[in-house]
């Protein structure tokens, strides 16, 4: 490190799209504690010049999918990823990637991997989502509550 490098200066600096469908405070708290300079940012320009990009996700792919052509990101990360520079999508952003999904039949993704994500038939998967629960009677039996 040179007299002139800060230790700041050599810092990984990364940027977090920012779609407004995730939860980025936690994956920037992250990536800071690896020690990234981390960036959420909801400009094209700024997924496409940053050393590293990543696009989070939560939410249904159509609507994001949207969301990233009216913003320009999606362009901006197809770019990204055909110049060959580092990006990770987590979740639904790594989905994006794809052509699109059965999940929403008619929209399109980044279309920068070949092919769409269907379901998962005939194989067991865990259960995401809410469910309700509701008392049946009190809690009975050895150690339990009366």
């Amino acid at each position: 490190m040179s007299e002139r490098t800060s230790p700041a200066a050599l810092r990984p600096q990364v940027a977090v799209a920012s779609l407004g469908r995730s939860n980025i405070a936690s994956l920037v708290a992250a990536l800071s504690r690896l020690g990234a300079d981390v960036q959420a940012t909801d400009s094209a320009e700024r997924i496409r010049t940053a050393r590293f990009a990543v696009l989070p996700g939560v939410g249904a792919f159509g609507p994001v999918s949207d969301l990233l052509t009216a913003s320009g990101m999606d362009a901006a990360f197809a770019e990204r990823v055909r110049a060959g520079k580092p990006t990770l999508g987590i979740c639904l952003g790594m989905h994006l990637f794809f052509e699109g999904s059965s999940e929403s039949p008619g929209a399109s993704g980044m279309g920068i991997i070949p092919g769409s994500l269907g379901r998962f038939e005939g194989v067991c998967v865990p259960q995401f989502g809410w469910n309700r629960v509701s008392a049946g009677g009190p809690i009975t039996g050895p150690g339990m509550w009366a």
